[in-house]
């Protein structure tokens, strides 16, 4: 809701005149001072007299405009400013008062014409620039918003409003600090608001000053001991600095306030999810869901779920997300990498490329559709998918490790040597690279040389069967059946299902 500037105080401060009927303006007068003291009903009786006695009373209906607005008749207020500009073209206020109903209505392209107006008669109307702000900020306007509210507080500091309503269209543009400037500037002309204290503390929690945040909101709440909101946000910036006991606090005190609000328990469970407790970050994001469901907390228990191990209900809620976006191309890939973990490859494979057809340009995800082709034998389709993620980000090591095992696999194996010695330019104590090196200087035949690899990455961690297995391989290749045996049997110990088949074959051998 708006403020006028109404006839009223133009008559008490001196400026009004009105040389028609006497006995109509008494009536006016009478309605102005009901409508001052927020009677807008008792006004509107007295308007309905004076301009029954003056049919051409252009400021009695712009004041009964005024009177049918604050009691939410929007579509009365439009009718009678609209009488008072047809009998005055010229009643600055009335296109303001108009314009205010208008944007009320949803129809903010009329409020900024009546506000031009307004303006073009009256280059000098704060108020008219405020609301004309107001306007192209409902339309997302939000720099236009800023230019407007920048006018109002030029041409009247104290404006009401006018500080904190520019605090909150800069903070929408990521504007925080002059937000926050503005927002202190809005308690020197309205100090102890609450609201106020709460949108500078978001401010504060958004440019990541969580510590000045939660000094805003412990004064918000000071006011207002029921502010549900701020205790979520507290809880949130608490929860930033690792406080986490007030975070919980904060939050389950707002929950206790109101129960049947989704955000405290979305806010919980992302708290839960991010200390690796997904058992309870799951039964706060079921009741998030059960209360309000949207796309995020869809997707945030889908990653919830695949952090308990439940890929298959982490694939249901990314369907959710889907159905709710269709477009969502990140849905669809993580959606993928859940059925790559469950094995089904060929799925992984149709939902890795629905999120490229949407977004073409993630190298991860040309990089994890190859890693699915590799496990369904697609090598060329693989090395493709490698080559286009290695184009898109050179960066990353472990996009080269991977296209090294399917050169390998391809027995391009000079190809594959190179990869790893860049893997490992990048990182010398890569474990994956010189196993993956050893296994092309193995395809190669170059057997000594695939040891000393193997030998390098056991140096750097004996805890994985793979290098085990390669250099019990590589053993065999120079006829050291004795130690590859060795190395075979400590590669079973660490769980590779593989090494009991080649135990076999080279106890055979030794007969």
């Amino acid at each position: 809701m708006k403020k006028y500037v109404i006839a009223v105080l133009l008559a008490a401060a001196g400026f009004y005149l009105y040389a028609g009927n006497k006995e109509a303006e008494k009536y006016f007068l009478s309605g102005a001072a009901k409508s001052a003291a927020g009677d807008y009903k008792g006004a509107i009786q007295y308007y309905d007299k004076a301009i029954e006695l003056d049919t051409g009373y252009a400021e009695a209906y712009n004041n009964r405009g005024n009177a049918k607005y604050y009691l939410s008749d929007l579509e009365g207020a439009v009718k009678d400013c609209s009488r008072a500009i047809e009998l005055d073209p010229k009643i600055v206020v009335a296109y303001n008062n108009r314009g205010n109903a208008m944007d009320d209505l949803g129809d903010h392209v009329a409020a900024i014409r009546d506000y031009n107006k307004a303006i073009g008669l009256d280059p000098k109307n704060a108020m008219a620039y405020f609301n004309r702000g107001m306007a192209k900020n409902n339309l997302k306007m939000f720099k236009d918003a800023v230019a407007d509210y920048d006018a109002a507080i030029g041409l009247s500091p104290k404006i009401k409003d006018g500080y904190y309503q520019r605090a909150m269209a800069r903070a929408t543009l990521g504007d925080f600090k002059n937000a926050i400037r503005d927002y202190n500037q809005a308690l020197k002309n309205n100090p102890g608001n609450g609201n106020i204290y709460f949108n500078m503390g978001m401010a504060k929690r958004y440019s990541g000053d969580h510590k000045g945040a939660i000094g805003d909101f412990s004064e918000a709440i000071r006011i207002n001991p029921k502010d549900y909101d701020a205790y979520c946000n507290r809880g949130i910036s608490e929860n930033a600095l690792k406080d986490g006991k007030n975070a919980l606090y904060d939050l389950d005190k707002a929950l206790k306030m109101s129960p049947d609000r989704p955000e405290a328990y979305y806010y919980r469970a992302n708290m839960k999810f991010g200390n690796n407790d997904f058992e309870g970050a799951l039964k706060d994001y079921d009741r998030a869901i059960e209360i309000q469901p949207n796309q995020d907390a869809y997707y945030n228990r889908a990653k919830a779920r695949e952090g308990a191990g439940d890929n298959k209900g982490a694939v249901g809620d990314y369907l959710q997300v889907i159905a709710l976006n269709p477009n969502d191309a990140v849905a669809y890939a993580d959606m993928a990498l859940a059925k790559h973990k469950m094995n089904d490859f060929k799925g992984a494979v149709a939902d890795y490329d629905k999120a490229i057809g949407l977004a073409p340009g993630s190298a991860d995800v040309y990089h994890n559709r190859g890693c699915s082709k590799n496990e369904l034998k697609d090598f060329s389709g693989a090395l493709k998918d490698f080559n286009t993620a290695i184009k898109l980000d050179p960066s990353k090591g472990e996009f080269y490790g991977n296209r090294a095992s399917v050169e390998t696999d391809l027995k391009d194996y000079s190809a594959a040597i190179e990869d790893c010695n860049k893997v490992l330019k990048m990182d010398p104590g890569s474990i994956i690279a010189y196993n993956n090196r050893g296994d092309a200087k193995r395809g190669a035949r170059d057997y000594n040389g695939a040891v000393s690899d193997y030998n390098k990455a056991l140096e750097i961690s004996a805890r994985y069967p793979f290098p085990f297995l390669g250099r019990a391989l590589a053993y065999n290749g120079l006829g050291k059946y004795d130690k590859a045996l060795d190395d075979l049997e400590k590669a079973k110990q660490l769980g590779d299902e593989s090494a009991g088949a080649y135990i076999l074959e080279i106890k055979s051998k030794i007969k």
